[in-house]
């Protein structure tokens, strides 16, 4: 009887032998990734605000890897992978840099935006049901603001036929065919609601040049 090489019938199954791991570990890619300011509020403590390797598998989409990572793509506005702007479906490849960045409703970077048409030049919201003090915080401030309550139709199709901003405190929320533009409001209390939806759409201090006409 013939006995096989050792090793040989392993090879033939896809099992690795001892001392192969070296070899399995090359099939997978890594890219470095970087997140931006609030998007870094979605990683575990030790990859927020600094740049971190991730595995994954062949060539794989940007915005498959960035949920991978936990982070909804509707917070994020503009993705770089190695230094150029890109869109979801860009396929990542091993030694990528990807830098990911949140939503800039504040400012024109129509030229690098590929994730959505670009930022909404007049900031209207539409708020969820439980965010209605901080909607009327909104519209005392003299931004236009409706309540999901406020509507028979739903607030996903409000926001997409009036071009508003969902802001809610259910991820899912912003994950409803057709939200473009949303944020995940974090604090609890209604001014410091305000106060989080002002700096991080940038509407501090310059409301006005912000909504545009």
């Amino acid at each position: 009887m013939l006995l096989a090489p050792p090793g040989t019938i392993e090879t033939q199954l896809g099992i690795p032998r001892p001392g192969m791991s070296c070899c399995y570990d090359r099939l997978m890619s890594e890219a470095e990734f970087r997140f931006y300011e609030e998007l870094n509020d979605h990683l575990p403590p030790g990859r927020r605000k600094r740049s971190f390797v991730h595995q994954f598998s062949g060539r794989t989409p940007v915005a498959e890897l960035i949920l991978a990572l936990g982070v909804p793509l509707l917070e994020v506005e503009l993705i770089l992978v190695n230094g150029d702007s890109v869109a979801g479906d860009f396929l990542v490849s091993d030694g990528d840099r990807v830098s990911v960045y949140p939503v800039f409703e504040a400012f024109d970077i129509t030229p690098l935006v590929r994730l959505r048409p670009g930022p909404l030049r007049r900031i209207r919201f539409v708020v969820d049901e439980d965010l209605s003090r901080l909607g009327r915080l909104l519209h005392c401030h003299g931004f236009d603001t409706v309540c999901f309550e406020d509507n028979r139709e739903s607030g996903a199709h409000t926001a997409t036929r009036e071009g508003r901003i969902v802001l809610t405190r259910k991820a899912s929320r912003l994950q409803e065919h057709g939200v473009t533009h949303g944020l995940l409001v974090r604090a609890g209390d209604p001014q410091e609601q305000l106060d989080e939806v002002m700096q991080r759409l940038h509407l501090i201090g310059g409301r006005t040049d912000a909504r545009g006409s």
